[in-house]
């Protein structure tokens, strides 16, 4: 990476050198040729006796002068370089060759890719956004995160923000939205949860009311704004939509925006579904994924995050499957080099690390009781009194059955009772905990 071919960033071609080294010294062609020349066993160089292993070293130096030539016919990919300072193949295929020489050979990077990665896997190295437009102050944390998210959408990497929940995912991306709205002339695209659509407008006009914000949902806009709302879109700094939206609006993949932004991202983590295979569709210089669980229940979680952030670092679904098998093959099972790989893309952080712990503000505990209305004490009663009936005569495994359905019937109850009863009414003076949920959310 000495001489990167081009600005370093996801598009970018590397440089590939190979040379021999003893300790931190490196050798000249001269003495590498003595040193092959010499026989097996112990060889004075460089004032100290090193032993030499002439075959194993032979191919070893065949090996990586074969990808050496390789490179130079057509560049080193960025994916690929990232792969092998991990520890992987650059094909991330098994490779016998490489293996066999990876207790004498070690890959460095060079130059100003050395910095970029140095940057990327400590936030704290790089620059701040600057002056925002933002109504509020973020914490150092804050600061920092939306730096790195600064950072890698500059060089076009995807960048995936796994902070804990609470910490603050949201308004350091509404930091970075208006610090690259002077910056770009497309809007940003923000796909959400329906269900967070109204968490994110409350928060936007909060902390950065001047975004121009196009809430493309038929609960905000309605039927007739869905209709126009591609025209729309090319006066506002940011599309605010749903998974489900993108599979009613076509145009969505069509655009290229500037950043495209997952909340709630382990909302793909299914690369067959849809909404998924919908995601992937869309073009922008630089993504970003929110998300406090990247990986939830497998490391296939995690390939569709990455195949939707950077496209290829990973491979293909079936490549990354045999490349983690590899890794689990060995005796112990060795992670390091997906840990490597995919460290400088994401940002982890916890309300239990020492550096984020002073940060954040007390912990307020508000206990609230809630009772049941009159309806649903009509109700818990009765199926009270029919649980007791129904439970006369019962044993073993049926008396089981019994109890717990009825748990679930209780639970309806506590909820709403049109959730019982399944009429679709829903009439918040029915529940206790629909009025307080209400009164909770608007003090006033």
């Amino acid at each position: 990476g000495e001489s990167a071919r081009g600005q370093i960033g996801i598009d970018a071609l590397l440089a590939f050198r190979v040379g021999g080294g003893l300790g931190e010294e490196s050798l000249s062609e001269a003495e590498w040729t003595s040193l092959l020349a010499a026989q097996d066993g112990l060889v004075w160089l460089k004032g100290q006796w090193v032993e030499v292993d002439r075959e194993k070293l032979t191919q070893a130096l065949q090996h990586w002068r074969r990808v050496e030539r390789q490179v130079a016919e057509g560049g080193l990919a960025f994916h690929e370089g990232m792969r092998l300072l991990a520890g992987a193949p650059a094909g991330l295929a098994p490779d016998a060759a490489e293996a066999e020489t990876r207790a004498w050979t070690v890959v460095e990077a060079g130059g100003d890719l050395r910095e970029l990665l140095a940057r990327l896997r400590d936030p704290a190295r790089c620059d701040p956004l600057g002056e925002t437009a933002l109504r509020g102050t973020l914490r150092p944390y804050q600061r920092t995160g939306a730096g790195w998210l600064g950072f890698l959408s500059g060089l076009g990497l995807g960048a995936c923000l796994a902070d804990d929940m609470g910490l603050g995912k949201t308004i350091q991306v509404l930091a970075l939205l208006l610090a690259r709205r002077k910056k770009s002339s497309s809007p940003s695209l923000l796909v959400l949860p329906a269900s967070l659509l109204s968490n994110w407008k409350a928060e936007i006009a909060r902390f950065a009311p001047d975004l121009r914000v196009l809430y493309l949902h038929p609960s905000e806009i309605g039927q007739a704004g869905l209709a126009t709302a591609q025209e729309q879109a090319r006066d506002c700094d940011l599309v605010a939509t749903s998974y489900g939206m993108l599979l009613r609006a076509p145009w969505l993949s069509q655009a290229t925006w500037d950043l495209v932004i997952l909340d709630e991202a382990q909302a793909i983590k299914n690369p067959a579904a849809r909404q998924s295979r919908a995601v992937k569709t869309l073009t922008g210089r630089s993504r970003i994924a929110l998300t406090g669980t990247p990986v939830e229940n497998r490391l296939g979680d995690l390939w569709s995050i990455f195949d939707f952030l950077n496209p290829g670092l990973l491979g293909g679904a079936s490549r990354f499957r045999d490349f983690v098998r590899g890794l689990e093959g060995r005796e112990p099972p060795d992670y390091a080099p997906l840990r490597n790989l995919v460290r400088p893309y994401i940002l982890r952080r916890l309300k239990t690390d020492a550096a984020i712990a002073p940060d954040l503000p007390d912990k307020t505990e508000v206990r609230v009781f809630c009772g049941l209305s009159k309806i649903q004490a009509a109700l818990y009663q009765r199926a009270v009194d029919e649980l007791a009936r129904t439970l006369d005569g019962q044993q073993g495994i049926a008396r089981r059955g019994v109890i717990l359905a009825f748990l679930l019937r209780f639970k309806h109850i506590c909820n709403h009772p049109s959730q019982l009863v399944g009429d679709g009414d829903y009439w918040p003076a029915a529940s206790a905990k629909f009025s307080l949920s209400t009164i909770c959310h608007n003090p006033k």
